[in-house]
């Protein structure tokens, strides 16, 4: 799938919202870690994903989120998820109730997963 992302800047504010929309997956993950590396080379008070239009989130996508957090902590920023739909809320409820439990053996297993909770979150 594909990933559609449109930027808003505020600079007065120090705050960037970066509208998702389509997929967030391995094949789309490193074009939204290119565009967090480009807003976060200077330091941004707040950075919001936006992810009213998006549709799916694989583990490479939570993994994208997870490194933008790590950047704005390091440069005391914050990051916003906003408008997450029902789908992408319950893989971010399965991700926090498992952070140092090694369930699944690999990335294609873990996406399985996800995939059949969110298509359950959908219905």
């Amino acid at each position: 799938m594909s990933l559609d992302i449109r930027i808003e800047k505020d600079t007065r504010n120090g705050v960037t919202r970066i509208h998702l929309g389509k997929s967030l997956d391995s094949e789309t993950a490193p074009k939204l870690d290119k565009v967090i590396e480009d807003e976060t080379a200077m330091p941004l008070k707040a950075l919001i994903l936006d992810m009213k239009d998006l549709d799916y989130i694989s583990s490479a996508g939570i993994r994208s989120v997870m490194k933008a957090l790590r950047v704005l902590k390091t440069n005391d920023g914050r990051l916003i998820l906003a408008n997450r739909q029902p789908q992408i809320v319950k893989v971010f409820e399965i991700m926090l109730s498992l952070p140092d439990l090694k369930v699944f053996a690999n990335d294609q297993e873990l996406d399985g997963y996800l995939d059949r909770m969110q298509a359950k979150a959908r219905q």
